[in-house]
């Protein structure tokens, strides 16, 4: 959760004197997380982590108060072009938690990692497409940064993941998922594979509408895509963090 969300949802559940909403975490703000958290039964340390955040959420509700933007617990972009990245247009908003782009080698990275590090095992396809295998760097992470955020959660959070097949790729890249969502699975996680909707907007908008409705129903989200899922999974972050909605 992001500064401004806190100051804003703070201001809404009645913080007084309110807070200046512009994201800078200052003596007022810390003091007012520290308030809330001590009210809470929370840990007091004024950092608005996991468990204060989910506080907020559900003071929010009951108050039947509204935050802006849906918390993304988790994301992944899981590409082998440079579409996905800062200088392709998509980057991700403060409402996203920890992220990782993965690309081609042979592409500039950022921040790090490798998808298919090598591209040797790339199959070219009948259609004119590139398979590309599972990297197991990149199920590693999923893996392990997962694991964190579940850990890092108050118990009986519930945990929703959308992973997002490029619909270029066809079925192709199926497998690739299904690896992640057998490392997502044991640790509680509901998963759910669809196609990518980025060109068409029925699909993207059906698909954004599945996080919302987990979010409004006290999930916490995780969202991976490949491919040009992987452009969709920024479209749809940022869409979320734009939004004002019950939560």
């Amino acid at each position: 959760m992001n500064i401004q969300a806190v100051q804003q949802a703070l201001n809404d559940l009645g913080q007084s004197p309110p807070l200046t909403v512009d994201g800078v975490m200052g003596n007022a703000t810390k003091a007012a997380i520290m308030d809330f958290q001590n009210a809470h039964g929370l840990t007091v340390d004024g950092i608005a982590g996991n468990a204060t955040a989910n506080a907020i959420a559900r003071a929010l509700r009951g108050a039947g108060a509204t935050a802006r933007g849906v918390l993304v617990a988790m994301a992944a972009v899981l590409d082998c072009t440079d579409w996905d990245t800062p200088a392709g247009g998509w980057v991700m908003p403060p409402n996203v938690g920890p992220y990782m782009f993965f690309q081609n080698s042979a592409v500039p990275q950022f921040p790090g990692g490798g998808y298919c590090a090598d591209p040797t095992k790339n199959k070219s396809l009948p259609c004119g497409h590139v398979q590309v295998p599972a990297d197991p760097t990149v199920i590693a992470w999923v893996k392990n940064t997962a694991t964190a955020v579940v850990k890092a959660a108050p118990a009986g959070t519930k945990f929703y993941c959308l992973l997002i097949r490029g619909l270029t790729m066809g079925n192709d890249l199926l497998s690739e998922l299904e690896y992640e969502q057998r490392v997502l699975t044991p640790l509680g996680i509901e998963c759910e594979i669809v196609s990518e909707g980025l060109f068409a907007h029925d699909l993207q908008a059906e698909n954004q509408a599945k996080l919302l409705a987990k979010a409004q129903a006290g999930y916490q989200i995780m969202i991976i895509g490949h491919s040009m899922g992987g452009d969709e999974v920024c479209a749809i972050c940022q869409a979320l963090g734009a939004m004002v909605l019950a939560v």
